[in-house]
């Protein structure tokens, strides 16, 4: 069946040639328009596959970095311990300089500097103490089993003939001292 249009102005005939043309003009719009759909529909794809690509790449970018935000972090915190530690530590240190042992400490280490052997310069002292409270034990047991004499036991043990009095005295006050306790 043919299809009049009719323009305002005139009227025009449309003839199955014509409408055959327009008809093959028609699918070839179509099929260019379904290709056209069709690859819109694939960039479409593929834009969408990139968008997921770099939302990953994202997140996993985001995520080694709060990663080494959390390292970060940790590690600042075993820092200040560490800091809060070596600051407690050198309190300790300093206080425990002002005490006797502290100062022998120190006087040991500046007698090392010297060449001076402190520790046996004191076990020598220390041992020639002992020998002289051991005569002055032994001397007192002899007198108390009757070995010795009033008269040399108010002469004194002999060890203590040949040390000064000050460090008598101190001998003596120290024996007193532990035998009061």
């Amino acid at each position: 069946m043919p299809r009049k249009t009719t323009v305002p102005s005139q009227s025009i005939k449309v003839t199955p040639l014509a409408l055959s043309q327009l008809h093959i003009r028609l699918e070839f719009l179509e099929k260019e328009h379904q290709s056209l759909l069709k690859q819109i529909k694939r960039k479409r794809t593929e834009l969408n596959n990139f968008v997921e690509q770099m939302r990953s790449f994202g997140t996993e970018f985001l995520n080694n970095e709060d990663d080494l935000t959390r390292r970060c972090r940790t590690l600042e915190q075993h820092n200040q311990i560490l800091l809060a530690q070596y600051e407690k530590l050198r309190q300790e240190l300093r206080l425990t300089k002002n005490t006797p042992e502290g100062t022998m400490v120190s006087d040991s280490r500046k007698a090392a500097k010297k060449g001076i052997d402190a520790m046996a310069a004191i076990v020598e002292t220390m041992e020639s103490q002992i020998n002289v409270v051991s005569e002055i034990r032994d001397f007192v047991k002899d007198f108390r089993e009757q070995k010795i004499t009033i008269k040399e036991f108010l002469a004194g043990p002999t060890p203590l003939h040949s040390l000064d009095e000050e460090t008598i005295e101190d001998i003596l006050e120290q024996m007193l001292s532990e035998f009061m306790r």
